[in-house]
């Protein structure tokens, strides 16, 4: 089935991880990155990110009670579903790793680039393949993509306010069919500019 691909904002948001091996630490990781307000609870915990909170323990039902996100990491994957099922009762969003049929999300294996991800998701089916496909993609796109955006991102909101939704975007199809990211990689921001600054004028009755 088709899936809706979104990016979350967790920061400031209370989630949780039941679970305390490697797969509950790399869960970790990319929700501290993201700004979680995150707690970890299982009976013993390994190394986890700064800032995460540690409960040792066994997991009780009230552990979910006020969590956006929920994520079940244990060994025991009767016991992950069986959380699964009693967290989706609660309302929160929640995911047992490594079964299809008890998640609310799956979380893909993503490519950054600076402020540039590239999520390469398999519904599922295959993480170490979606990892595989990141890892390809990612021989192709290098870090001066990320910097090609910023930019991108300073010209659009210094050079282009005001400039209409239609003009704007057919400008940027122009800028982004000419060879623009070996100037980057060169290090030739200086020529790339000045050749923007050609491109405009020849458009210069398009962006008034």
């Amino acid at each position: 089935m088709p899936l809706l691909t979104v990016n979350l904002h967790v920061a400031g948001k209370r989630c949780l991880i039941v679970g305390g091996g490697k797969i509950a630490r790399q869960k970790a990781e990319r929700l501290m990155e993201a700004g979680a307000d995150l707690s970890v609870v299982a009976p013993e915990v390994g190394s986890m990110p700064k800032g995460v909170r540690i409960i040792r323990g066994t997991v009780e039902p009230e552990d979910l009670d006020g969590m956006y996100l929920a994520i079940f990491a244990t060994d025991d994957r009767v016991l992950n579903r069986k959380l699964y099922h009693l967290a989706r009762g609660k309302g929160v969003l929640s995911m047992a790793v490594d079964d299809v049929d008890a998640a609310d999300f799956f979380a893909p294996a993503v490519l950054r680039r600076g402020d540039l991800e590239i999520a390469v998701s398999t519904c599922g089916k295959g993480p170490a393949f979606s990892g595989h496909i990141r890892d390809l993609i990612g021989n192709l796109i290098d870090e001066s993509y990320g910097e090609a955006l910023e930019w991108f991102a300073r010209f659009r909101q210094t050079r282009l306010k005001g400039v209409s939704m239609a003009k704007r975007a057919g400008l940027f199809r122009h800028l982004l069919a000419l060879d623009y990211i070996e100037y980057f990689r060169s290090g030739r921001i200086a020529q790339w500019e000045a050749r923007v600054e050609a491109v405009l004028a020849s458009r210069s009755g398009e962006t008034d």
